[in-house]
């Protein structure tokens, strides 16, 4: 069973420009897909955009975040 999983073949990070917030005390954070996230009672909530999906990577909608 070992020789069909690999734990390095699973584990890929994506490399996104992800802004920072707004201020230290900002509720949301930037999500991987582009998204402003929070974590409600252990769910992910997700709000407004903050960058789009183009040829496969995230890009930034404008530069200060979009806030």
């Amino acid at each position: 069973m070992s020789d069909k999983f690999n734990r390095n073949q699973c584990s890929r990070k994506v490399d996104v420009d992800r802004p920072k917030k707004p201020y230290s005390d900002f509720p949301l954070g930037p999500a991987h897909n582009g998204f402003w996230q929070k974590r409600i009672k252990g769910k992910l909530f997700y709000f407004g955009r903050w960058g789009r999906v183009q040829n496969g990577k995230v890009v930034r909608i404008c530069e200060d975040g979009c806030w």
